[in-house]
């Protein structure tokens, strides 16, 4: 979620997140291991929360006042395979990608490289949520970048939080958070994945 850390925020990034990187080392493995649980089932419109080891993961946590995850995407549908779509920056796929709204499997939104534990959320409506995730799908297909800026007011890109704000909005379901957080690498008060966890719309299906 995070982009152009300042030094003092990454030296405080690292100290302030021992626990974080105990909590990496006992579950090592291969970087590209998947963490997600193959009995779990998605559905349209689910929330995928990570927390992340990295230090640019730790430093949205410190902007995010203690949360508990650093990223969020949601499900969707694409052609009868259940997908996460996420808006990111710093992971590119090939030479010259550019920071954008990414379209993965579970397993690979969740791999050990960047998610040391994670957590499914869904809204209690599924008509609301397939629409959501129909919303986001649409963001994913028409090439939307990463909003590097953090602006809520421009929707022409995109960062995790605010594809999850729009897609909810579009849907009929506002999500009605304030931004309230702001970073020294953020132009903009932003919304953080706690502030959606606060929201109480979505119940923890699956954590792991």
């Amino acid at each position: 979620m995070a982009k152009a850390f300042v030094p003092l925020l990454i030296a405080t990034a690292a100290a302030a997140c021992i626990s974080c990187v105990s909590s990496c080392a006992s579950s090592a493995g291969d970087e590209n291991e998947s963490i997600f649980p193959d009995s779990i089932e998605l559905r349209a419109g689910d929330l995928a929360f990570r927390c992340g080891g990295s230090l640019d993961s730790r430093a949205v946590m410190i902007a995010d006042h203690g949360g508990n995850f650093s990223h969020v995407g949601i499900v969707v549908d694409n052609n009868g395979t259940k997908m996460i779509v996420h808006a990111v920056p710093d992971e590119p796929e090939f030479e010259g990608d550019v920071d954008r709204v990414k379209m993965e499997t579970p397993q690979k939104f969740f791999i050990r490289k960047n998610a040391i534990y994670g957590q499914i959320s869904r809204h209690p409506d599924s008509v609301v949520a397939r629409k959501a995730g129909e919303i986001a799908l649409g963001v994913y297909n028409r090439n939307t970048l990463f909003d590097s800026e953090f602006n809520l007011a421009d929707t022409t890109k995109m960062y995790c939080t605010e594809l999850i704000l729009y897609s909810f909005d579009r849907a009929g379901d506002p999500l009605h958070i304030k931004p309230r957080h702001k970073a020294q690498w953020m132009d903009h008060q932003s919304v953080m994945p706690s502030d959606i966890i606060e929201t109480d719309k979505f119940q923890k299906i699956y954590s792991f």
